[in-house]
């Protein structure tokens, strides 16, 4: 009597466990697919955060560029004007010779405060 109760008790488990263990690869499957794209998620957001710090980079390299190119010029205008309009600067009336060495000046200061 100990046999059959046995055999049938097996055949019970053995349908219960072949009776879930496709769900269960199933969900194994679905749940390893789930990580999976997690993991390529993160690495396509990480390339994303990269490409954006790249830009930002190369944006304020080529604005330092600029400015350094309309300093240079700013220096090169400044240069001139003392070379060439000082000789031919007019010295009265004298206030006006302030005036002019006020705007040379400030632009010899923001010449290499630019750059």
């Amino acid at each position: 009597m100990f046999t059959p109760l046995m055999a049938s008790a097996a055949g019970y488990a053995a349908t219960a466990y072949f009776y879930n263990l496709g769900r269960f690869k199933f969900d194994a499957e679905q749940r390893q697919d789930c990580i999976y794209q997690i993991q390529n998620m993160r690495l396509a957001q990480w390339g994303l955060f990269r490409e954006d710090v790249r830009d930002v980079f190369s944006l304020s390299q080529s604005n330092m560029d600029n400015y350094i190119l309309v300093g240079a010029l700013i220096v090169t205008a400044v240069m001139n004007f003392i070379f060439v309009g000082y000789p031919a600067f007019p010295l009265e009336p004298r206030w006006l010779l302030l005036l002019w060495n006020n705007c040379v000046f400030a632009c010899i200061t923001f010449g290499p405060v630019a750059e």
